[in-house]
């Protein structure tokens, strides 16, 4: 069963000092860097994707509502768009630079940066049929990942520990949303390098640099609508003063 590893926008914007920090995201950096120095042997295709922003129009704004507009994040070129540090050492089979010039939430809207092929046709190539999702964040592009993986016929896990949502409401609304498609939302530990093709000798590896375990702090991350328009909650974004007000007492 040719299985690929995604690990989606594990960057500094979306981690704690960040742009866009998600709670908890330079422990899931972390992680999922642990993750990866253990069982990278196991996949025959690790794939990793970024947030790339040139000029993606009205993704940004001055005001931004944390729901289909956002501040300025993973802008390219800048330290904040690069792989968290903890993955500075990982050599990626593909390399997945996505929202250029608009939104873009799933590793499938994005191109390898070397061979400028959308993800889909190269995972095609390698006769990837099992794909399993990490990053961040969970209620947005990893949410997005894995509905578009699994539209496009792949077999999905997210591993629900290698993750972290914008906020636990939305966290359990992505939850649903990949359940009722067929994502199976498994530990990491369920993983079995027997339900993988391992990589030949010669493709192991050297994924881990060590960094310095942060504490938990609320953040979010580049968005990625959870609902149709019309029923999407208006609390996107944790750090939204809309979201404030809305959890302040009147």
């Amino acid at each position: 069963m040719p299985r690929a590893l995604i690990i989606v926008d594990v960057q500094p914007t979306f981690c704690e000092g960040g742009a866009l920090p998600v709670e908890g995201g330079n422990a899931c950096a972390q992680r999922v860097a642990d993750f990866v120095a253990t069982h990278a042997t196991d996949y025959d295709c690790i794939v990793t994707s970024q947030d790339w922003h040139i000029d993606p129009g009205t993704h940004f704004s001055d005001h931004p509502d944390f729901v289909d507009t956002w501040p300025p994040h993973g802008v390219a070129g800048t330290a904040e768009a690069e792989l968290h540090p903890a993955l500075a050492a990982l050599h990626a089979d593909v390399t997945i630079h996505k929202g250029m010039y608009e939104a873009a939430y799933s590793a499938f809207d994005g191109e390898d940066v070397a061979t400028k092929r959308p993800l889909l046709e190269l995972l095609r190539d390698k006769g990837i049929d099992s794909l399993d999702v990490v990053g961040l964040a969970q209620s947005h592009c990893v949410c997005e990942t894995a509905l578009d993986g699994v539209k496009d016929g792949f077999k999905v896990r997210v591993f629900t520990d290698l993750t972290e949502p914008v906020s636990p409401e939305l966290g359990e609304a992505a939850a649903h949303r990949m359940a009722e498609a067929g994502v199976e939302l498994v530990p990491s530990r369920s993983h079995s390098p027997s339900l993988c093709v391992r990589a030949l000798p010669g493709r192991a590896r050297s994924c881990v640099a060590p960094w310095p375990r942060q504490p938990r702090q609320r953040h979010p991350s580049n968005a990625c609508p959870l609902l149709p328009r019309q029923a999407r909650p208006r609390h996107g974004h944790p750090h939204s003063p809309a979201h404030v007000r809305a959890q302040s007492p009147e």
